[in-house]
């Protein structure tokens, strides 16, 4: 359905380019300038909020959370979370994740 919606919305926009490449309209530079600087704004915020942390960040700061499963199939996504070389407690993490099942033993 999803996609339905984003062809539908593509088609819109073209069909609204075409008119507006047609038919020019004037264009308001002021509320244009206006819109495009809240939306620099917004981005930099977001992109403040989403580069800060150690990777995981959820508005309310960095917490720990576990990514154990209380079933063994492979479900086709990876439980790696590295975003910064750790070294001082591998053994330690490695153990806890072979407790939790999370690293298949033969490999």
């Amino acid at each position: 359905m999803s996609v339905v919606i984003i062809w539908v919305l593509t088609f819109w926009l073209v069909v609204e380019a075409t008119d507006r490449i047609i038919n020019p309209v004037e264009v308001k530079g002021d509320i244009m300038f206006v819109v495009a600087c809240l939306g620099l704004v917004f981005n930099l915020i977001q992109m403040k909020i989403l580069h800060s942390g150690d990777g995981h960040y959820h508005l309310g700061g960095s917490h720990d959370h576990d990514h154990s499963h209380d079933h063994s199939h492979d479900h086709g996504h990876s439980h790696d979370h590295k975003h910064k070389k750790d070294t001082k407690n591998k053994k330690v993490k490695v153990q806890k994740e072979l407790k939790e099942g999370l690293i298949d033993k033969e490999a």
